[in-house]
């Protein structure tokens, strides 16, 4: 039974990794202004590498502008703690599934899933105190739009400069609910599915060498 405690624990660690790459990373509703609806969507990891890469490929020499710093001051520390617990999200999947496929210390990797599970759940949390200030906050969408503007030497800065302040937003959509996507709940279903099934195996000892030496040593007393 130890092999198959090892391989299913190894197994759900793995699965981690196609989860957050191929469910949604992010999900986002924004509410029309112009046909007063809903645009309910969603974000992939390859979709945000992309969107990442094409940033910093148009912006290579300039990087993030002042302006647009200076606006995203008051997220950088929820910003900090959302990619820590993601990091060590990361790490925990690697110690499990190695812990697993090459060891039988169960109880450590109870430790590395519960971590895991921990840092997965603070991740979402702090993602979610950083867009409370985006949506509810001192940090709307539309100061940010005003900011990269002010920091654009095209078009789009002849745009800011025609709305306004805040005026992009009122004319394209509000921004209503930014989270953490179906990729990071499948990451706490996994986890968890891990704990218990650790749990499951330290409290009911499936070895039968453990219970023959328990008998020897009854035996031995006697």
């Amino acid at each position: 039974m130890k092999a198959v405690y090892r391989v299913v624990s190894a197994l759900l660690a793995a699965l981690v990794i196609p989860a957050l790459y191929f469910l949604n990373l992010i999900h986002y509703i924004i509410e029309l202004k112009v046909t007063e609806g809903y645009l309910n969507d969603n974000v992939t990891t390859q979709e945000l590498i992309n969107i990442i890469t094409d940033f910093f490929q148009k912006n290579e020499h300039k990087g993030i502008g002042t302006h647009l710093a200076a606006t995203l001051q008051p997220l950088k520390a929820s910003a900090i703690v959302t990619v820590v617990f993601i990091v060590l999200m990361l790490l925990m999947v690697l110690a499990v599934f190695f812990c697993s496929a090459l060891t039988n210390a169960r109880k450590v990797n109870l430790i590395f899933a519960c971590t895991g599970l921990a840092a997965t759940i603070g991740a979402m949390a702090a993602f979610n105190h950083m867009t409370s200030l985006i949506i509810d906050g001192p940090v709307p969408v539309g100061n940010i739009l005003n900011a990269a503007m002010a920091d654009s030497t095209s078009l789009i800065a002849g745009l800011g400069a025609l709305f306004g302040a805040g005026g992009v937003s009122e004319y394209i959509g509000e921004l209503v609910l930014l989270r953490l996507g179906s990729a990071f709940t499948a990451t706490v279903i996994l986890f968890a599915f891990i704990v218990l099934w650790t749990v499951a195996f330290l409290l009911v000892d499936l070895d039968p060498d453990a219970a023959d030496k328990s008998k020897i040593k009854k035996a031995n007393k006697a």
